[in-house]
């Protein structure tokens, strides 16, 4: 039986519940929504020479600061991996390099991949945003880079909601408010617990000056995004520095004491 990943790409995989738990996974990952790591690791269980399910492992291990895990699980998928399909040794070899450190490496083995497979957004997903690949380079230029580098995909990708969200933080970095917004709308209606998705919309509203709409809009968001989820402690901190924007200091501070109970 032939399954394919949730963006068009064949896995090699027999089993139906790796399958699931493997988009699962991915779209927790993508989502910065917790149980990446369990979702991964049942598709494992069901099937382990399921290399990308041990990728997909690796780079949440990697997130969440646990290297010696991240590197043990990015050596697993190495080994599963061999004699499966061409795109399939990519993506590991690719985020080996990723999880390993090399990060030139990294960029030029994601942008050859890509070329071939655009739509393998866990071999994008390094490269964009702020704290990717490009993004954490130090290189002067580095938002128009970021930028430049997003939009080659445009025709194949722009339908995507995890490329509208990525795509959308390029646009705003190089000022492309109006453009930045409506891509992190479009994401968010395919994807609404998407955290990737907010916080690019939670820039854009920072950015035009619209801090009393947005942190209302955060605010209403965070209320069912879960603690333990990636992206909570940052998207709280963009509530606060809103409130302080309009003079709430008292909001401010309730947040950041909030958030000092739940992450020390």
């Amino acid at each position: 039986m032939r399954f394919d990943d949730a963006f068009g790409l064949e896995m090699s995989t027999d089993s139906a519940a790796a399958h699931e738990a493997y988009l699962d996974a991915v779209e927790r990952f993508l989502c910065a929504l917790p149980g990446m790591e369990a979702a991964a690791q049942r598709a494992i269980d069901a099937d382990p020479r399921c290399a990308l399910a041990h990728t997909v492992l690796a780079r949440a291990h990697q997130l969440h600061g646990r290297g010696a895990d991240a590197r043990a699980a990015i050596a697993r998928a190495v080994q599963a991996v061999a004699g499966q399909s061409e795109r399939e040794r990519s993506h590991v070899h690719t985020l080996e390099r990723v999880v390993m450190g090399d990060a030139a490496g990294a960029m030029a083995a994601a942008r050859s991949h890509l070329q071939t497979w655009p739509r393998d957004f866990m071999v994008m997903a390094p490269c964009a945003g702020v704290f990717g690949l490009i993004g954490f380079s130090g290189l002067a230029g580095r938002e128009q880079a970021l930028h430049d580098f997003m939009a080659q995909f445009d025709a194949s990708c722009s339908s995507d909601w995890w490329f509208q969200a990525a795509r959308a933080f390029s646009q705003c970095e190089v000022g492309q408010l109006d453009a930045a917004r409506a891509n992190a709308e479009r994401s968010l209606a395919q994807r609404p617990r998407n955290a990737h998705g907010a916080h690019i919309r939670t820039h854009v509203d920072y950015e035009c000056g619209d801090d009393a709409d947005g942190l209302a809009w955060l605010s209403r968001w965070l209320e069912d995004y879960p603690q333990a989820g990636a992206m909570h402690c940052h998207l709280s901190w963009h509530s606060a520095l809103s409130a302080l924007e309009l003079g709430d200091d008292a909001t401010a501070r309730r947040v950041f004491d909030t958030l000092s109970l739940i992450h020390i």
